[in-house]
């Protein structure tokens, strides 16, 4: 992925993190009131889980060029 296409994959992730936390249970006690810092926490933690496996799934397809 390149340029323009790597830029529209990732927008595409945060719309999928961003859809995501808005169905998150809000009766849970950790997600319960508006601010609560910890739907940012959540955000963080999926946007993390998505980026390493995105990257993972590339060594997969891709090998490791360094030999």
């Amino acid at each position: 992925m390149e340029g323009a296409e790597k830029e529209a994959f990732w927008k595409a992730v945060q719309c999928t993190v961003e859809k995501d936390v808005v169905r998150t249970d809000r009766c849970h006690p950790y997600f319960t009131g508006e601010g609560n810092p910890n739907i940012d926490i959540l955000k963080y933690v999926l946007s993390c889980l998505l980026f390493v496996s995105a990257y993972m799934s590339d060594l997969l397809l891709y090998g490791d060029s360094s030999h």
